[in-house]
């Protein structure tokens, strides 16, 4: 089963997004502009077809700096594992 994390837009509780915004760009090495825009777009799947500790471990790190993030089951990528990525369109 896969996992992927959504980044939710917003700092969790009473944390200053702007600061969120800094570390998550620290933290990910990802640009600044880049940055503004996921932080700008609600929700935003920051990373997919992850397994559960990995995806755990990541979101871990990114509430750690004040992001408002979930894991969620990547349900599409879970069923193309299991059925070999062969899709019946009715």
């Amino acid at each position: 089963m896969f996992y992927r994390i959504v980044l939710q837009g917003h700092a969790a509780g009473d944390h200053d997004l702007a600061t969120v915004k800094g570390e998550f760009a620290r933290v990910t090495g990802m640009p600044e502009d880049v940055t503004e825009r996921l932080f700008a777009r609600t929700p935003q799947p920051l990373k997919e077809r992850v397994s559960q500790a990995d995806a755990e471990r990541i979101a871990a790190t990114l509430r750690a700096i004040g992001a408002a993030v979930t894991v969620e089951r990547d349900l599409l990528a879970s069923l193309e594992a299991a059925d070999g990525g062969v899709h019946e369109i009715v």
